[in-house]
């Protein structure tokens, strides 16, 4: 375990900034969007611990911030993690924990909607240790921007390819990538989607087209491949009625957690507090119960 820290002291997410250029965005905002990218000790959000974390806010009114932080991960970095990132266990002693960072990160989140290169990885991560530190953090009310899920959907490739396609930006393989420079390149990633695909349509893999969209909702809404899901997973989605449906397990699949709620309770208490499911899966079926438990019945 690493120490070096103090563990009593709290820390806001803007406590670290940098004076980044940034590219500017094109897209209309409706409300703050969040460029996320995370670097972790390994591949298990319910084992490995976030080691860095770097974000681009920007706000409807076209300003933007940008902070990273290094994070202390209690656990020692795997040399091979180390190689990837470039992050070493001498770069995050006496940095603050994540539990230290949690409560000025989720503030500085707010209720963005949320961007980046194969962001459901640094989500699942987000989740965990949010969850670790007894905040409610999910993706219910939020639309995901994936630019991995959308580039793969124009041309299957990687961020290398996609960074020189769209950005002009040349990485060399291997090289960690600056968490700043990563962010960056990933607005220019989605100006340059967006410029090329302004007047010709995209083809859909199912042979559909679309057009490429100039603000969140419609970005969501055409290449997310759960627009309608409220978790990350897509274990929860919303029917035309408004209702929560469960797509999880074979018990009760596909039917509203409203009835499951009122035929069997039990299962609902063992997906929060025994099931595998991710945590933010876990924080909307127990909001969910919450919700009913302070809802006057009417008698």
């Amino acid at each position: 375990m690493m120490v070096g820290y103090n563990r009593k002291k709290s820390y806001t997410f803007e406590d670290t900034q940098h004076n980044t250029i940034m590219n500017p965005l094109n897209l209309q905002l409706t409300k703050p969007l969040v460029f996320l990218k995370v670097h972790t000790t390994g591949l298990k959000p319910n084992m490995d611990r976030v080691v860095q974390i770097t974000i681009t806010k920007y706000h409807v009114d076209g300003t933007s911030k940008t902070g990273t932080r290094l994070i202390n991960p209690e656990m020692p970095i795997p040399a091979e993690v180390t190689q990837l990132n470039g992050i070493t266990d001498e770069m995050v002693y006496g940095k603050p924990t994540f539990y230290q960072i949690a409560q000025g990160l989720h503030q500085f989140i707010g209720d963005s909607d949320i961007a980046g290169f194969s962001v459901e990885f640094d989500l699942k991560f987000l989740m965990e240790e949010f969850g670790r530190a007894s905040i409610d953090f999910n993706c219910a009310e939020r639309n995901i921007i994936d630019l991995k899920e959308i580039y793969h959907t124009l041309q299957p490739r990687d961020f290398n390819a996609a960074a020189q396609k769209y950005a002009g930006q040349n990485f060399q393989s291997g090289v960690p990538i600056p968490s700043e420079t990563f962010a960056s390149t990933c607005v220019g990633i989605l100006n340059g989607m967006m410029e090329a695909h302004k007047v010709a349509p995209v083809k859909m893999p199912d042979g559909s087209e679309t057009s490429f969209g100039s603000t969140v909702d419609e970005i969501n809404t055409n290449f997310s491949s759960g627009s309608n899901s409220l978790d990350m997973k897509g274990y929860l989605v919303k029917d035309n009625n408004g209702n929560i449906i469960l797509t999880y397990g074979k018990k009760h699949k596909n039917r509203p957690l409203q009835e499951i709620m009122q035929s069997d309770r039990s299962y609902l208490d063992w997906l929060v507090n025994q099931s595998e499911v991710p945590r933010d899966t876990k924080n909307i079926i127990s909001a969910y119960i919450k919700k009913i438990n302070s809802t006057p019945q009417n008698v």
